[in-house]
């Protein structure tokens, strides 16, 4: 099928979800539960789509923000001090 865009190609779109309050972590297939969890995709359809995904961290003590923006925010996203008061860009998953 085509994307929203293919129809629309002057439309932005964007796309949140929050996955937090999900036992993802207790999960077990029978070799343990999962050192990481995420996304099977992280595709960008269309140079206009934004996507955020909240996830409790493994630990219970944050919160993962997944974040695709266009590559000219995304570079102005990433220096804002104010977000980096608060984040860690990029964080190792085995801790």
């Amino acid at each position: 099928g085509k994307f929203v865009s293919e129809y629309k190609p002057d439309i932005d779109i964007y796309t949140m979800s929050s996955w937090c309050g999900k036992p993802f972590y207790e999960v077990d297939f029978g070799w343990g539960s999962p050192v990481w969890m995420g996304s099977a995709s992280h595709t960008i359809y269309d140079d206009n789509m934004v996507y955020a995904v909240l996830m409790d961290s493994k630990d219970g003590e944050g919160v993962e923000a997944w974040i695709s923006l266009p590559k000219q925010d995304m570079s102005v996203f990433v220096c804002d001090q104010d977000l980096l008061a608060y984040a860690v860009l990029n964080p190792p998953v085995l801790v």
